[in-house]
């Protein structure tokens, strides 16, 4: 994210994050057999996410710490 805001502004480059976030979790949907199921539900899939991923970036931008976002996302995995 850091070298993306060197280009342009925090909401974009936090929305190619956040994608990229999403992109990471497809090669685990699809060797658990549940890929169709993440994209064509998104409520709980891809868009769920995606939100997350958005809000992982926001922790960060905020802190200046990707510390912060690591461990944001170690306490949404610990308790999801």
């Amino acid at each position: 994210m850091g070298g993306l805001m060197q280009r342009g502004k925090f909401a974009i480059a936090n929305t190619i994050t956040a994608s990229m976030f999403v992109a990471a979790h497809i090669p685990g949907w699809w060797f658990q057999g549940r890929l169709a199921e993440q994209i064509t539900k998104p409520a709980g899939g891809v868009l769920t996410i995606f939100v997350l991923g958005w809000i992982f970036g926001l922790v960060v931008y905020e802190s200046k710490s990707i510390c912060s976002g690591i461990i944001a996302h170690s306490l949404n995995n610990f308790t999801a």
